[in-house]
């Protein structure tokens, strides 16, 4: 016999112990006061040879019939206090959710975002080198000097935003991180474009085509020098396809990432605010007591530093204040 259920004395009818605790599992059905529920099988039934069985006749209908027990009653009860918590979005209560995750789950958005930036300085580095190599050896060329001041601002724009994210993730504000997106954005559009300008380039045999993919070749190995700015720009092609795919990729995960932070920003200024008006409902007078205040945040939670600038925005406090009365508070255990 669960726990759950209690048997009548007088019939072998099986009725709640307790509404409150059926109405827990039931929350949109509300049987009348009184009603019994039938049994599916008395427990007092044996089988043909004697033995006694169980309340159900089959495994798969108990296990679609069987109530909650009382230890899972009790979790969800004590975890009820704590739904609307994760209902309203903490990101750090979710932390491995599907959501923010990416590369196939591998890792979380916001280690992917790191990895991210990374990757972009390499490519920031190699594009500016090329660049640097090409104004040095064709310098009377006027499209090695395009390419040269193209690759420098992209640099300069790239290191700038590549640091203003890693700033924005280290703080967690999440308004840092656009500068980064915008960045990725017109990287992917300057990849097309340069897909058309080499197009253009191969079929107008421009000599700088010529200086780019194929500056080894003498100008009297002519059907030699064509036939590798074919090869080499049909390369190129495909390479800045490659990247453009690439830095797409990286411009939804970024996206990801600037989604998770403002989600925990405005989750974190929710709570603060509610913490807030709990205190001041708490002290009718006017008193402001911090202790109490910290203790209906954290929750046992880990203070952050971004979450104490929070914290002392909405209760009017400067920062020291509430990590000094964070430490004296003994129910916010660090986790």
């Amino acid at each position: 016999m669960s726990d759950y259920y209690s048997k009548s004395n007088s019939s072998g009818y099986i009725k709640p112990r307790s509404l409150l605790d059926s109405l827990a599992r039931y929350d949109s059905l509300k049987p009348p006061e009184g009603a019994l529920r039938p049994p599916l099988r008395t427990p007092s039934s044996t089988s043909r040879d004697g033995s006694r069985r169980g309340r159900f006749r089959n495994s798969d209908y108990q296990r679609r019939r069987r109530p909650m027990s009382s230890k899972k009653s009790e979790k969800r009860s004590t975890t009820s206090t704590t739904s609307t918590v994760v209902a309203a979005g903490d990101p750090n209560q979710n932390w491995d959710r599907r959501r923010f995750r990416c590369c196939f789950g591998c890792m979380h958005i916001k280690t992917g975002a790191f990895v991210i930036g990374i990757l972009d300085v390499l490519w920031i580095s190699a594009a500016f080198g090329r660049g640097v190599h090409l104004f040095l050896t064709v310098k009377d060329n006027p499209m090695a000097v395009s390419w040269f001041v193209v690759s420098t601002l992209m640099a300069v724009l790239g290191c700038f935003s590549i640091l203003a994210m890693f700033y924005g993730m280290w703080k967690e504000e999440y308004l840092w991180i656009i500068p980064k997106l915008v960045v990725t954005l017109f990287s992917v559009i300057l990849m097309l474009v340069m897909i058309l300008v080499l197009i253009y380039l191969i079929f107008d045999h421009s000599q700088f085509i010529i200086d780019l993919v194929a500056e080894h070749v003498t100008s009297s190995d002519y059907e030699q020098a064509r036939f590798t700015v074919k090869i080499g720009g049909t390369t190129m092609i495909l390479l800045c396809l490659f990247l453009a795919f690439v830095q797409s990729w990286f411009y939804l995960l970024l996206y990801r990432c600037f989604k998770f932070f403002k989600r925990r920003y405005v989750w974190l200024n929710v709570q603060a605010k509610m913490a807030v008006e709990r205190n001041a409902n708490n002290f009718g007078d006017g008193k402001f007591d911090r202790d109490s205040f910290l203790r209906a945040w954290c929750d046992g939670r880990r203070l952050r530093k971004r979450d104490g600038e929070i914290l002392a925005d909405h209760a009017h406090l400067s920062v020291p204040e509430v990590f000094q009365t964070f430490d004296r508070t003994q129910s916010c255990s660090d986790v």
